[in-house]
């Protein structure tokens, strides 16, 4: 009975582990006490969520939604600020005749378009942050930029609790820098392939 009673401790014990059991990033810093404590979006689940530690598939979808219009947001003013920039380097043809100055209009440009991903990837980490789904906002950068350009290591994860976070992401990514390459070719055809007219010519 002794043994049986010792056993049968250890089972409640094994149990409650695993129920509390998180990556040490994520470590309950007091007994019973779980992350989820320390979450901000935890007010916005009912008592049984945050018992089971399972937060609702809809507000995640919702997190999920304003995080892509944002990035959308960013990526939109980035595209609006490069084609301002490029119709008035074309107001002044000359800026644009030698091929090293074309070479440096099609460089900026995707510098300019790499900033937007690093910002939207940033935005990224910062909620993860927020919410507690990642320790730091360095664990949180390098998370969000593998899983951005569709990378994938898989040595920094989500907690199970979130994962469904980084799918909405790597599909964001994806749009992301499809809208990117879209960008650059219609600039490349514009700058590079469009033939000005002979000074015969009407």
């Amino acid at each position: 009975m002794k043994g049986a009673g010792h056993a049968g401790a250890r089972s409640s014990s094994d149990r409650e582990w695993q129920v509390n059991a998180t990556p040490e990033a994520w470590a309950p810093t007091k007994r019973g006490e779980t992350p989820q404590n320390h979450c901000i979006v935890a007010r916005f689940m009912s008592p049984a969520d945050r018992g089971g530690y399972s937060p609702r598939v809809l507000l995640h979808f919702g997190y999920a939604t304003a995080l892509v219009f944002g990035t959308v947001f960013i990526h939109a003013g980035c595209t609006v600020l490069a084609l301002g920039w490029l119709r008035s380097l074309r107001a002044h043809q000359w800026a644009l005749r030698s091929q090293p100055a074309r070479a440096s209009v099609l460089g900026a440009l995707v510098l300019l378009m790499s900033l937007a991903a690093l910002l939207e990837s940033a935005l990224w980490a910062g909620f993860y942050v927020m919410v507690g789904a990642l320790p730091t906002f360095e664990h949180a950068l390098y998370f969000s930029l593998v899983t951005f350009t569709t990378l994938g290591y898989g040595d920094v994860t989500l907690h199970e609790q979130w994962r469904i976070l980084g799918a909405f992401q790597g599909a964001n990514g994806i749009v992301m820098f499809g809208w990117t390459t879209a960008l650059i070719v219609a600039v490349v055809q514009r700058v590079f392939l469009h033939r000005e007219p002979d000074a015969g010519e009407s």
